[in-house]
């Protein structure tokens, strides 16, 4: 029987992606008004958008150096810079202090997340959340999200000096709550980090893949299978609890 599950927090948990970009617009709108650009201000956005998902993507993250809000600043410095409009120093610094004043605030979780987690607590499962985040953005998202007190457990990657797909990171996981591999199962929307970390780990994944998306070739298989809504969880649990 599974006596914990692990979440994944982005897009699994909370609607992180749509976050993403909404903050964007706005940081950008600002600073094209306030230092009267003269463009589209999702013009501006869409690079910025870019050029984050680039650096997200890779693995510089985890050794950054600089603070998020001078990451952001040099991040919109550069869509700025890639849209012929020259530097534009005081206005990146603005987008990047809007953007970072709403990104961990102006999120939501998913509908039926709270009720899920709740469900499975209630059956006596002990819950770990797994974040891919840092200390500088996602204590204050968590805490937004009212996530600390319907999980028993918060573990970002940040403050542990561990990632996923890293094994070790489930390794914490499990040590924290007692379990062995087989006991345990991890949620997820990212093939190599969530499902294919863990499985890495001896933990049974399942995939959360709210909009159907295809697997590509060499995409670790989860071995539970995949879920279009976190509520799955709750009228199947007793086949995924093996």
């Amino acid at each position: 029987m599974r006596k914990a599950a692990f979440f994944d927090l982005d897009d699994t948990l909370c609607d992180d992606a749509t976050a993403w970009v909404r903050c964007a617009r706005k940081a950008a709108a600002l600073g094209v008004q306030q230092d009267a650009l003269g463009i589209d201000p999702l013009h501006i956005a869409n690079r910025f958008l870019d050029i984050s998902n680039q650096y997200w993507l890779g693995t510089a993250y985890m050794s950054e150096t600089r603070s998020i809000e001078d990451l952001r600043t040099s991040q919109f410095g550069e869509a700025i810079i890639s849209l012929g409009l020259g530097e534009h120093p005081g206005a990146a610094a603005l987008m990047a202090a809007e953007y970072t004043r709403t990104r961990s605030r102006d999120i939501d979780l998913f509908p039926d997340a709270l009720d899920t987690l709740a469900h499975l607590r209630g059956l006596g499962v002990r819950l770990v959340l797994i974040t891919n985040g840092l200390v500088s953005t996602h204590v204050e998202k968590v805490e937004h999200l009212g996530l600390e007190a319907a999980v028993d457990h918060v573990i970002i990657a940040d403050a542990i000096g561990l990632w996923k797909p890293d094994a070790r990171i489930f390794e914490h996981a499990l040590e924290l709550v007692g379990a062995r591999s087989d006991e345990a199962v991890m949620v997820g929307d990212s093939l190599s980090n969530d499902v294919g970390g863990a499985q890495g780990a001896g933990v049974a994944a399942i995939w959360y893949n709210p909009h159907a998306r295809a697997r590509a070739n060499g995409d670790p298989a989860p071995k539970l299978g995949e879920i279009r809504r976190l509520g799955e969880l709750v009228e199947r649990w007793e086949s995924f609890a093996g």
